[in-house]
Parts: structure tokens; C-alpha cells; sequence
């Protein structure tokens, strides 16, 4: 099975030193302890790009739930991480299981793999009222870097990530607009559509935020702490 940039980083991506995704981490940790998530069907919940896992933690639901997916080998093995009743390696765009199989579907940070065969893929093994839950990063957030850095905001390919031996590792990352998002879900069948904007947490510390998150809030004349860094995504089927 192919695998991806991420088994490079798999060893060191939840470090500090990448700093953007920790402070996306913080944005979306933060929002999700004060939100009221809605009911979740009974039955089986499968995270994509699960890395380490999150699903527990932002969602508050049980590992007897829970089956960790990702396209990365290293990801699935970090020693690190929730526990979960599986470990599937897979492609999100290639699912491993049966129509309408799963109650819910999380999947945060879930750029690499925004395309369209996602969505279908989704709704194919989601349950009739089944729940999506996930994150990207903020189309704001994105078009603002990427402009102060002379990337086409319309390409999906950047470079992300600095390694520890200061190999830069290009990934894919397809940002999209609320608009584009919702247009996505809808084209592949799924109802009801909900967004919330997230920012950075104000305990954060100005040393802690990423030059990334704080050239992009510059450029918009605003403080990092205004600036919309991570779409949060609630869909139905």
C-alpha cells in the first residue's frame, strides 16, 4: 500500500516544533470543551487521518466506538495515542467498509485528503443519520499565507513542513471556502450543513504562535488571536 509524506513526519509531528498544528490543535481542543456536540447514533465511529487519534478527546466519545484509520503505517503505530477497537491502514479516498456501516465519521485536519471521491466515500459508508465531524484549516488563514508566500491559492500543493534534519517534506493541502464545502457535502448526498469559526485560545503566549498564523494576521491588520485559523464542520446525512 502507498503511503504518504506523513510516514516521514509520523515520528515527530505531534512535536512542538511544528507549530502551526499545535496551534490548530489548541483552537479546536479548546472550542470543542465548551461545545455541546449533537447525540451520536449507536454503532461504530471511524476517524480518518486519525494519526494518534482525537476523537476521544475533542468528542468525548468512548474507544469501544472508535476505529483509527489513516494512510500512513508510522501514524498507526505511534506508541502515544487513544485507544480505539481498530487500526485500519487505508486510503480516506478507498474506505475498507460495508454501505452504511458507520454511525459517524471524524476527521480532523483533513486537507491531505479534501477531494470529492472523500465525500462520496463518506456518505457511502455512513448510516442514514449518520454525523460527520471534522476540521480544515481556515480558507482565511490559508489565502493569507499563501499570498504573503507567492503560492496560487487555487494549487493544492505546499510546503508544509520542516523536519528535524531540515528536509522540507511538500504535502497536499485543498483549502475551501464555506460555500465550497457545503457544495462538496451536498453534491454527495449529505442534508443539514453547520460551520463555526475557530481562533487561537487568548492564554496561548505571542511565543507560541506560529510566524505562520501571525505574518498571516498581520497582513490582515488584525491580532492572531482574530483570526479565523480552523473551520469546524458538523454535516448529516
Amino acid at each position: 500500500m502507498s503511503s504518504s509524506g506523513y510516514e516521514i513526519l509520523a515520528s515527530e509531528y505531534y512535536d512542538h516544533a511544528h507549530i502551526t498544528s499545535r496551534n490548530f490543535d489548541s483552537a479546536t481542543a479548546n472550542f470543542c470543551k465548551e461545545f455541546a456536540f449533537p447525540l451520536i447514533p449507536k454503532g461504530v465511529i471511524v476517524e480518518l487521518g486519525a494519526g494518534r487519534g482525537r476523537t476521544r478527546e475533542y468528542c468525548r466519545i468512548p474507544e469501544s466506538r472508535i476505529i483509527q484509520t489513516d494512510l500512513s503505517y508510522g501514524m498507526l503505530q505511534l506508541n502515544s495515542r487513544e485507544n480505539s477497537i481498530a487500526r485500519v491502514q487505508c486510503s480516506a479516498l478507498e474506505l475498507p467498509f460495508k454501505h452504511s456501516s458507520m454511525s459517524a465519521i471524524t476527521a480532523f485536519l483533513y486537507d491531505p485528503y479534501n477531494r470529492p471521491k472523500l465525500y462520496s466515500e463518506m456518505h457511502r459508508v455512513m448510516k442514514t443519520e449518520g454525523i460527520f465531524i471534522g476540521t480544515l484549516p481556515h480558507h482565511v488563514w490559508g489565502e493569507s499565507l499563501r499570498n504573503l508566500k507567492g503560492i496560487d491559492a487555487n494549487k493544492a500543493r505546499i510546503i508544509r513542513f520542516t523536519t528535524d534534519s531540515k528536509e522540507f517534506v511538500e504535502m497536499d493541502s485543498y483549502l475551501m471556502n464555506e460555500n465550497e464545502i457545503a457544495d462538496s457535502f451536498h453534491s454527495a448526498g449529505f442534508g443539514k450543513i453547520e460551520f463555526q469559526d475557530l481562533f487561537l485560545p487568548r492564554e496561548i503566549k505571542c511565543s507560541d504562535i506560529s510566524p505562520h498564523i501571525a505574518e498571516a494576521a498581520s497582513s490582515q491588520e488584525i491580532s492572531p488571536y482574530e483570526l479565523p485559523i480552523v473551520t469546524f464542520i458538523l454535516g448529516w446525512k
